[in-house]
């Protein structure tokens, strides 16, 4: 599997990632780590206030593309992932409008994993996700 996760963004209170993968035989990934939040910049808050580390992050919107079955993003919780976004074909998602699509909290890393399924010589996935960082 030929992987490259790109962070394309990161700002203050956002973070943007471009994550693309291809498959070299009948392989899949599973559980690949694609951001890791506490390598995050730690945030200093306006008006003096302390430094902030980034604790989760919020889906705000999702792009992609692509030909495996399916591709899985989750929060990396202990014990049992948390799903954010299962992806097929192409497509698009945007929860702005709502706040993001937020984690269930709990325990874990919550950084974002990446499963994919059905995966074929060629198959590829191309994605493109915007989170809110927490502090």
């Amino acid at each position: 599997m030929i992987t490259s996760t790109d962070i394309l963004y990161e700002g203050v209170r956002h973070v943007c990632l471009h994550v693309t993968g291809e498959a070299e035989s009948s392989e899949d990934e599973s559980k690949a780590l694609k951001l890791d939040i506490s390598s995050l910049l730690k945030t200093p808050v306006p008006y003096g206030n302390p430094v902030q580390t980034v604790t989760d992050v919020t889906l705000m919107c999702a792009s992609w593309n692509t030909t495996f079955n399916f591709v899985r993003i989750e929060w990396d919780k202990s014990g049992s992932d948390e799903t954010i976004l299962l992806c097929s074909g192409d497509g698009y998602r945007d929860f702005e409008s709502f706040g993001g699509k937020h984690g269930s909290g709990g325990d874990g890393t919550n950084d974002i994993i990446l499963t994919t399924d059905g995966g074929a010589d060629g198959d590829v996935y191309d994605i493109f996700l915007k989170f809110k960082l927490e502090f």
